[in-house]
């Protein structure tokens, strides 16, 4: 069967920081997710911006009547785990997280994703936003000179008998904030990825923005390594994967990272 794939285009905003302040973006990824009722899926809280940092507390807020929270796994922030996170009621999730160095701080890559929050749908029709907010615990960052921003993009779950789409494949890869200089890495998500068994496409970017550097961060899908991702030539990213079982096929958990892409920030101000 043909399988439709939509590829959403990488974005990338940059601007500068004041030397006096700093904003931390923490971004629900992919930030729209279509399930079907009983369907189960994972998203990433990528961080931008994540240096020096000594503290945060947030809550995240979702509707109880369309999801289920399930867990948090995944963890990929050295201090953050399960007694980290909380779930004090129904339609409320709390985190709450101390660096282990509080006076040298926490540095992480732009575009690091250090949690999964996995839900389950659990009506026939509705959408729930993921939101990130201050209830029931307020919003409070610091870095190792004083309070920070708190930046959230929030997402969202349509949850509906049809699923994400029918059959269609969506490869998604989330919008990340950088300055001139960085380097950042995207992790490139999947949803309804059920019995492929091949698939190819291209990742298109502002080459006068963004120079490639490398794609890593396999091992989620069999069969897909550095071999199978090219750039030939600047401005274009290519993709070419064939399942170890071409009978049955490869089935993965919506939200699954099966590969980042990594790039150099060469402009000064684009997308």
């Amino acid at each position: 069967m043909k399988r439709l794939i939509t590829i959403l285009v990488i974005g990338l905003s940059l601007f500068s920081y004041s030397a006096f302040s700093q904003t931390l973006t923490i971004a629900v990824t992919p930030q729209t997710v279509n399930i079907a009722n009983g369907e189960s899926v994972c998203l990433d809280l990528v961080v931008t911006n994540f240096t020096d940092m000594v503290s945060m507390q947030f809550s995240i807020n979702y509707d109880p009547n369309v999801l289920d929270f399930d867990m948090a796994q995944n963890y990929n922030l050295p201090g953050l785990g399960p007694s980290q996170i909380g779930n004090p009621s129904a339609g409320n999730i709390t985190v709450s997280w101390l660096a282990d160095d509080v006076v040298g701080g926490q540095d992480l890559t732009n575009g690091t994703s250090i949690v999964q929050l996995c839900f389950t749908g659990i009506t026939a029709n509705g959408t729930s936003p993921i939101t990130i907010s201050g209830t029931p615990t307020i919003v409070e960052v610091t870095n190792t000179t004083g309070l920070v921003t708190l930046n959230g993009v929030n997402g969202e779950v349509v949850v509906g008998s049809g699923g994400s789409g029918g059959s269609g494949l969506v490869v998604a890869a989330p919008d990340v904030s950088a300055c001139n200089g960085d380097n950042v890495c995207l992790e490139i998500t999947v949803q309804n990825f059920t019995d492929l068994v091949s698939m190819q496409f291209s990742i298109n970017y502002n080459s006068s923005v963004l120079a490639f550097d490398q794609a890593t961060g396999f091992g989620n899908l069999p069969g897909l390594g550095p071999s199978q991702v090219g750039n030939p030539s600047a401005g274009n990213v290519t993709v070419s994967w064939l399942a170890d079982d071409v009978v049955n096929g490869q089935t993965l958990p919506n939200g699954t990272v099966i590969f980042e892409l990594c790039f150099d920030v060469v402009g000064g101000n684009g997308t």
